[in-house]
């Protein structure tokens, strides 16, 4: 931070990812632990804090009390050892719903992590392509991307781009210029203007 904090490009600071949440091995969220190093940002510098959360899993309340920015991941397919590889049925509106509950208690929710890339079990360098491309393709970023601005989140973050980048260089840039050319709609609409 000390290193970072002059720069203007930096807009928050994101403590931890999903602190709060239990998730693989991961050790047991500390609350103490995670207050200071809040503490210890936020005496760092003035910019916000960012506490992100499961989209899907969690009531984000605590994380909420935490943070000055609420991040929430959204996935839409995602693999359970149980029944394999499923959709969250999950709506839009399930998260405007969760948003407005917290809303008293952080000024502001983003959504931290969209999912643009396959959830994998393994590294994913070791996966055929083609299979990588069937659990996420430019149809599905294209429709994760259109989930999200139902939503209605101020920003969103998509997860997934060094993936695209790493696709490209394997000579499959489908990723890549969909992610460009969502990038270029979204650029176009807040100036108002088409895509061409």
């Amino acid at each position: 931070m000390k290193h970072f904090r002059s720069e203007p490009a930096i807009v928050a600071w994101q403590v931890e990812n999903e602190p709060l949440f239990e998730f693989g091995e991961c050790p047991k969220p500390d609350v103490e632990f995670l207050e200071a190093e809040i503490a210890l940002v936020k005496g760092l510098d003035r910019r916000p804090v960012v506490i992100t959360e499961s989209g899907e899993l969690s009531t984000w309340v605590r994380a909420a009390s935490l943070a000055d920015i609420l991040g929430v991941s959204t996935y839409r397919v995602v693999w359970n050892s149980l029944i394999g590889y499923f959709y969250w049925p999950i709506t839009p509106k399930n998260y405007e719903r969760r948003a407005l509950a917290v809303s008293t208690i952080v000024p502001k929710i983003i959504n931290s992590e969209l999912q643009a890339e396959p959830w994998v079990t393994e590294a994913i360098t070791t996966i055929p392509i083609d299979r990588q491309m069937k659990l996420m393709s430019p149809s599905r970023l294209r429709s994760n991307v259109v989930f999200a601005r139902r939503i209605g989140f101020s920003e969103a973050y998509l997860w997934g781009v060094e993936w695209w980048y790493w696709l490209k260089k394997q000579g499959r840039p489908e990723m890549w210029e969909t992610a460009k050319q969502l990038y270029r709609e979204a650029a176009s609409a807040s100036a108002g203007t088409t895509a061409k």
